[in-house]
């Protein structure tokens, strides 16, 4: 009796259930992008103009760049294949791009070319990176991206001009989107990286973009400044002519005009008491120079750099707080590795893995970042070692041998 009333009871729960649970599809309505992007010409031209933002976007880059890694396949025979594709697509300048890209526009687009074989199997032969201001998902007539059933979006558009001729387009598919013309690509040719995404919008914000006012408006008083500089060295210079008693003639105002046109610091002048002779200057430049400090200021905190690495000078920065800014700016590049390597390994070695039966998806392997980090490594090291909390045994003098690119132990070359 009891079990038919639990298996009853049961029953309702789950019938009940089934009716609450929602539908797969609703969870995943998405609608067209409502937040006004700027023009990703606009954060190329900042990037190109501004010393700040572009010094900084640089220093995030290299050091990025810069950080030693490694690719790492499963077997000998997927290594091979793994670092035949890396030398073959000079990885390290596409790394510098895709790091560059995604910094300055918040996105970046490979394009993965394909090639057969003698036999006819498919191979991933190459990568190369297409411009991010041509680059867009393909999206509904309502501009709402298109996606797969697996949630990712079902294919890219490239954008271009209405001048190309149709005879350089044979075989490809055209579409026009949001008043464009562009090329259709599918989304195994593509991919896409994007850094700081919010909610379930795939385009990502860059370093520039959550500044662009503040640089807009700190270019407007740079500019300013820079107009009241020159006319501190090359004044505006107001001649008055005559008095209450002495009523100047238009050859007489017109003498004073052309001997002033040309001044400069040769030059001498003797008028008569009546002339009155002064130099106009700005009052409220130092305002400027204040204003300006500030939104410099906004600009070095949005990109998460310390000043001195973005200035390259150390006025004004304490030892202790440098050092905690610099770790802070170890992790942010800790963060986009990450972002940037798992990218690659979802939409780059993951496709490669599947065309050449890898039996793992290869893997990154970064190295510190700096030698401050090392340095700060090797004294923990060393205190374990001095406590006898870690025995330094074979393996791991190998892995330090191996960090510090020396053969393994029993592997050392023989002397000469």
């Amino acid at each position: 009796m009891a079990d038919s009333f639990f298996s009853k009871v049961k029953d309702i729960f789950l019938a009940r259930k089934k009716t609450l649970t929602p539908k797969a599809s609703s969870l995943t309505l998405r609608t067209a992008e409502k937040l006004k992007r700027i023009d990703p010409t606009e954060l190329e031209i900042i990037y190109a103009r501004d010393p700040i933002v572009f010094n900084g976007i640089n220093t995030i880059a290299q050091t990025f760049a810069s950080t030693k890694y490694s690719i790492v396949a499963a077997n000998k025979r997927d290594q091979r294949i793994v670092d035949e594709f890396l030398k073959r697509t000079r990885f390290k300048n596409i790394m510098y791009k895709v790091i560059l890209h995604t910094c300055i526009y918040g996105n970046a687009w490979l394009e993965l070319i394909y090639a057969n074989d003698a036999q006819g199997r498919k191979h991933l032969y190459l990568l190369d990176w297409i411009d991010p201001k041509v680059m867009d998902f393909y999206k509904d007539y309502q501009g709402r991206i298109l996606y797969d059933k697996d949630q990712q979006p079902k294919a890219y558009v490239q954008y271009i001009d209405f001048n190309i001729p149709p005879e350089s387009l044979k075989g490809k598919k055209i579409v026009m989107q949001a008043g464009k013309r562009g090329i259709y690509i599918p989304r195994e040719r593509i991919a896409h990286f994007a850094i700081h995404t919010v909610g379930d919008n795939p385009h990502g914000i860059g370093l520039i973009e959550p500044i662009y006012n503040i640089v807009k408006i700190s270019m407007n008083i740079e500019e300013g400044l820079g107009q009241s500089i020159y006319r501190r060295g090359f004044p505006i210079i107001v001649a008055r002519v005559g008095d209450e008693r002495h009523e100047p003639t238009q050859e007489q105002i017109d003498n004073v005009a052309d001997n002033l046109k040309d001044v400069s610091f040769k030059n001498e002048f003797v008028f008569p008491y009546y002339y009155d002779v002064q130099i106009l200057e700005s009052k409220y430049s130092f305002k400027m120079e204040m204003y300006l400090k500030y939104f410099n200021d906004m600009k070095i905190a949005a990109l998460g750099l310390p000043r001195a690495f973005v200035t390259g000078s150390g006025a004004e920065t304490n030892k202790a707080v440098l050092e905690k800014q610099n770790l802070l700016f170890e992790r942010r590049i800790k963060q986009l590795q990450d972002e940037i390597s798992q990218t690659f390994i979802n939409k780059v070695f993951a496709r490669m893995a599947e065309l050449e039966n890898f039996s793992n998806v290869p893997k990154f392997v970064w190295e510190d970042i700096n030698i401050e980090s090392m340095n700060a490594k090797a004294e923990r090291l060393k205190t374990y070692v001095d406590s006898n909390l870690l025995v330094p045994d074979k393996t791991i003098r190998n892995i330090i041998r191996r960090a510090e690119r020396l053969p393994e132990e029993g592997q050392e070359e023989p002397e000469a």
